[in-house]
């Protein structure tokens, strides 16, 4: 098999050069590009907005926090007419209940439940939004500090017992400073995405890091399938189920608050390819706990 697929790659090779110079010197030629701006004289949301064909809006930020607060409103009075409120509520609480399965299995198995960039990347996203991120939603706030207490004792398991679980020498010897120094380039990282990109709520770059973890769980799995020391099945079942829920919401909300945006397609790349990734690990425990006898489960 190892040989076919070298031969096939050999033989192919040419194949693949030829195309890419066949690319380079349509791009040199000037041959059209497959994303034409007809108005180069215009921002650039206008100008991709008329090839999309919608409109955008520049709004400030009091506009949008009237915005979000009826949204709010509307979920809390009229669930009915707007039930994505309270289905990004019911994400988040799904969200909550999953953590407390990731803490209660990593003290048990003496082991982090959740990858380490992902623990870096949650733990400082929920700093920033407590600490920087203004946020003017009472239940948000305080689900945003609970959740900074419940990533507080992820990272101290992390601490505690992460060295142990590394398969990297390197990585298992230095394991304390390069946490500490992950952390912080979390952070950072984070911050500047925000101010970059204007995300003031942090729900975009929660998605992004929401598609860095559940990429990362499947390698997790395989890295410990013999004895999934470390991976809760409820967990994972609870965090699939509470982020299509926030997925839910924000893809009503975030076009409402951010009408200065003319495609929203990462983000419903990003909603997708979660959801994918959730569902191929909640599907690859599935077949590991019942190939295992009930008692090892």
């Amino acid at each position: 098999m190892a040989g076919r697929e070298r031969r096939w790659l050999a033989g192919s090779r040419p194949g693949l050069v030829l195309t890419l110079l066949a690319m380079m010197l349509a791009s040199l030629t000037g041959c059209e590009k497959m994303l034409v701006i007809p108005d180069v004289s215009v921002p650039w949301n206008e100008a991709l907005a008329e090839v999309f064909g919608v409109t955008v809006d520049q709004i400030s930020l009091e506009e949008k926090h009237a915005r979000l607060m009826a949204h709010v409103r509307e979920g809390w009075h009229h669930p009915a007419q707007n039930p994505y409120f309270l289905i990004g509520v019911l994400g988040c609480a799904l969200w909550t209940v999953a953590y407390g399965f990731f803490i209660h299995r990593g003290i048990r198995d003496r082991a982090h439940s959740l990858p380490m960039l992902a623990i870096c990347l949650n733990f400082t996203w929920e700093a920033m939004a407590v600490a920087v991120l203004p946020n003017p939603v009472l239940a948000w706030t305080i689900l945003e500090w609970s959740w900074l207490l419940i990533d507080i004792g992820l990272l101290a398991i992390l601490w505690k017992y992460g060295a142990a679980n590394m398969t990297i020498p390197e990585l298992q010897r230095h394991f304390h400073p390069i946490l500490v120094a992950l952390v912080v380039a979390c952070l950072v990282l984070q911050l500047s995405f925000v101010l970059m990109f204007g995300d003031m709520l942090g729900f975009i770059v929660a998605f992004v890091i929401n598609l860095v973890m559940s990429v990362l769980f499947v390698f997790m799995y395989f890295e410990r399938r013999d004895d999934l020391r470390g991976l809760s099945y409820p967990g994972a079942w609870l965090k699939m189920l509470g982020t299509a829920c926030t997925s839910v919401q924000c893809a009503v909300l975030l076009p409402i608050l951010r009408p200065d945006i003319p495609s929203w397609h990462f983000m419903y790349a990003l909603y997708v390819g979660i959801f994918l990734f959730d569902a191929l690990y909640v599907g690859l425990l599935w077949s590991a706990r019942r190939a295992r006898s009930p008692a090892a489960r």
